[in-house]
């Protein structure tokens, strides 16, 4: 049976921390359990990067629904815009909406990961293509048509 000691500092507690958890794992080990599978990181959300027929349907309606939909589909997802060297985020609580026949529909607000720039409006077409192109974080998982990222 281990003891644990408890520790004065921050860095005994980390050290313990570890030290425990190390001999945690390798008692699993023992007994048969796959640990990497128990460290590997899940699928938590699968994107989908091109534009989908629903959205298709919708893109030129200024609806509260559709609006949902794509911000469902796209907040939080980073992407690297080569034109301008930086790094954005869809922003999570609001899209734009813009009016006109030739480049009216929905766009993305997206924020950039340097402070104290503003947040741009991006295409959801081109946003796809960039997205597709970018490492995006744990657990998500990137289609792009007939493949995965």
């Amino acid at each position: 049976m281990n003891v644990l000691i408890l520790p004065i500092n921050i860095k005994q507690t980390i050290d313990v921390f570890y030290v425990q958890k190390n001999r945690f794992m390798q008692d699993l080990q023992d007994v048969g359990v796959d640990t990497k599978a128990l460290t590997e990181t899940s699928t938590t959300r699968v994107f989908r990067a091109w534009v989908e027929d629903w959205e298709l349907d919708g893109m030129k309606d200024n609806d509260a629904v559709m609006e949902a939909r794509l911000l469902e589909k796209y907040k939080g997802l980073a992407f690297f815009d080569p034109d301008d060297r930086k790094t954005y985020t869809v922003a999570k609580e609001n899209l734009e909406f813009r009016r006109g026949r030739k480049d009216g529909g929905w766009y993305l607000i997206c924020e950039p990961n340097v402070v104290g720039d503003e947040a741009e409006p991006y295409s959801i077409e081109l946003a796809n293509e960039l997205i597709s192109q970018t490492q995006q974080m744990a657990g998500v998982e990137v289609e792009v048509i007939g493949e995965k990222v």
